[in-house]
């Protein structure tokens, strides 16, 4: 075949001319045989596509490709590169993928598929004995520790839910009660959110419950340690539900943003929210008068916390009214110090709606309040 036939092909048959010369030679293309530029043509191609491999150019961008080259390789390893070295390359970038983000590669992200794909390949051939699993004995036993050591990656559905449940009558045995929140950072963590899991899919017959020996043994925990779940009134679920709003304020300083990127805080941000809408019109939960009061008692504790829009605009007014008195100029948003910045950020954004009569501004009481306040204080202008 000349040189100009040879770039008519496709890429997947240039692979395949390059495999037909190796069967019939029994070895790797080479340079030395100048006379034969057939055979020139055929190793340049493929040095071209271990550059382009290693340097994400071309047709190596896409993952196929990629995938097709490796197989080759190891499939005519022997003409290539050690395909023993290959594997244990290979295990070891998976082993350092899990090290570093807590999971197994995925196909569903575009820079996993090619681990994933080495991974699933992998676990089939271990399991059916086959291809460099019955070549190497080493490799085997490699292997083999390597899935005991991240058994927990590797285990099926029902041995994660055994699993759990097993950590849970660990934690029981040991404390003498049921894991909270405050558990974070230990293995005992997750476990909060799996019983609530755990128990909404019993009472509804769904997800794993829907599996007889799954159901049965849950059903047994629960007679088992029939003491440690006791069933919650609403008022009991609503008073642990404000102390854990307490418990983050506490902590944070700050109410639950609904902006945060952590959905426990979301969820807690909701809720405050859903719990004011009740108060302010008596329903719901806050009829009962004890959660009324309790939820008065608490707001007017973290008053500061819970202002309206107005009373936030009335404490940022007095704080520039005190900052002018103090500095004899107006705030500046270069400043270093992060509380006259966000006042001058404040000021700024008040002004365009002083200009505008917009937004806050519409209030005749509020507008009036900020004309004086920059007549009174010429520097604000």
């Amino acid at each position: 075949m000349g040189i100009k036939e040879f770039k008519q092909l496709t890429w997947e048959e240039k692979l395949k001319e390059l495999e037909d010369w190796i069967l019939e030679n029994k070895r790797k293309p080479s340079y030395s045989n100048k006379n034969n530029n057939y055979e020139i043509q055929l190793i340049k191609w493929y040095d071209r596509q271990e550059y382009n491999y290693k340097n994400n150019y071309k047709i190596m961008k896409y993952e196929k490709y990629k995938i097709l080259l490796d197989e080759f390789k190891l499939k005519y390893s022997n003409y290539f590169v050690d395909k023993k070295q290959i594997w244990l390359n290979n295990l070891n970038e998976l082993e350092k993928f899990i090290n570093l983000n807590l999971r197994l590669p995925t196909d569903s992200i575009k820079s996993e598929k090619k681990l994933n794909y080495w991974m699933d390949n992998c676990k089939r051939r271990y399991k059916d004995n086959e291809c460099i699993f019955i070549e190497y004995e080493e490799i085997k036993n490699i292997f083999k520790n390597f899935l005991c050591k991240y058994k927990e990656y590797y285990m099926t559905n029902e041995e994660k839910w055994i699993n759990n449940l097993n950590l849970l009558k660990e934690y029981i045995d040991l404390n003498k009660k049921l894991p909270n929140d405050q558990n974070n950072g230990d293995k005992y963590y997750s476990l909060t959110n799996w019983i609530s899991y755990q128990k909404k899919s019993y009472l509804k017959n769904i997800n794993c419950m829907q599996d007889e020996k799954i159901k049965k043994i849950w059903e047994k925990f629960l007679i088992d340690y029939d003491k440690y779940f006791i069933k919650e009134t609403n008022e009991d679920i609503w008073i642990n539900k404000l102390n854990d709003v307490i418990n983050f304020i506490n902590k944070n300083s700050v109410k639950p943003s609904k902006s945060s990127n952590c959905n426990k805080e979301k969820k807690l941000c909701s809720w405050i929210n859903s719990q004011n809408d009740c108060y302010k019109n008596k329903i719901k939960i806050m009829k009962n008068e004890n959660i009324r009061n309790t939820w008065k008692n608490f707001t007017e504790k973290y008053n500061h916390l819970f202002l309206n829009n107005y009373q936030e605009w009335e404490l940022a007014y007095n704080k520039l009214i005190n900052f002018i008195e103090k500095n004899n100029k107006k705030p500046s948003k270069c400043s270093k110090d992060l509380d006259e910045k966000t006042l001058a950020l404040w000021f700024r954004n008040n002004k365009k709606k002083y200009i505008n009569k917009n937004e806050i501004m519409k209030d005749i009481n509020i507008y009036n309040k900020w004309d004086e306040l920059i007549k009174k204080y010429p520097i604000l202008n």
